[in-house]
């Protein structure tokens, strides 16, 4: 694939706002004109796609290894795997139009990451060390050796992801 999208991950402990920055995240930087692919890590599974019941689940449960969900707008898939596909497999396979992948979790993956951290949770952040960390998202002050963006202004950390991923890309 030629010049695929970057992939960031927003990392970080349960209930730091990780999913509530990113749907802020991804309506500015919709706004800015970027196309926006997403990922959900769900490492338990839990994560259902279909409803007990519907269509869908019916074909599932029968034994079908992919099914398809389509719409006039929209495809949705479940597939059986082998083992967890990586994020560069999960973006060459369905995000190429994207200009970036957004990452939720895949706090262990090689790639760049961002860390959620809200002071109610605790001051010690998950990837202190981590050499993959470009920022940390936090409403506390910390030295995380990465630059410190305000969890509470999306606008700074679409700044950071535009400026640090998406614009050398659509430079002339």
């Amino acid at each position: 694939m030629p010049n695929p999208p970057p992939i960031l991950c927003f990392a970080g402990r349960s209930g730091a706002g990780k999913t509530t920055l990113l749907v802020e995240l991804i309506g500015l930087l919709r706004a800015r004109g970027f196309r926006v692919a997403t990922a959900k890590h769900d490492p338990h599974g839990h994560a259902a796609l279909d409803t007990e019941g519907k269509d869908t689940w019916r074909h599932r449960e029968a034994g079908a290894e992919v099914v398809l969900l389509v719409g006039p707008r929209t495809i949705a898939c479940v597939s059986d795997v082998e083992e967890e596909p990586s994020l560069e497999a999960l973006r060459d396979r369905f995000v190429g139009r994207a200009d970036i992948l957004l990452a939720e979790g895949f706090k262990r993956a090689p790639h760049p990451k961002i860390e959620v951290a809200r002071k109610a949770l605790g001051a010690d952040l998950l990837l202190r060390g981590d050499p993959h960390l470009v920022a940390v998202a936090t409403d506390f002050e910390t030295d995380a050796g990465a630059p410190r963006l305000d969890l509470n202004d999306p606008a700074a950390v679409a700044d950071f992801v535009e400026t640090r991923f998406l614009r050398p890309r659509t430079a002339p």
